[in-house]
């Protein structure tokens, strides 16, 4: 599993640009944030199809979190197992 070492502008400029996921140490289970037509959306990937549910919110919280990058959106990585 990735360490989440990357800062808010660090996470979102990887996913804009190398199409990699991210995800914020504060994220609730299964959630991560993906790049769709280079819009950042809010991806819940606690079931099988990992829907999208709204494009990203950036408040506070999320800027002031630590983050990590990954390639695949598997159980290890969005802390499901």
């Amino acid at each position: 599993m990735s360490a989440y070492n990357l800062s808010f502008n660090e996470a979102v400029e990887k996913c804009l640009n190398e199409k990699v996921f991210i995800r914020g140490e504060g994220f609730a289970k299964g959630f991560y944030i993906k790049n769709q037509n280079d819009v950042l959306v809010m991806v819940d990937g606690n079931n099988t199809f990992h829907e999208v549910v709204y494009n990203m919110i950036i408040s506070g919280g999320a800027v002031k979190q630590k983050y990590k990058a990954f390639i695949v959106a598997n159980k290890a990585e969005l802390e499901l197992e």
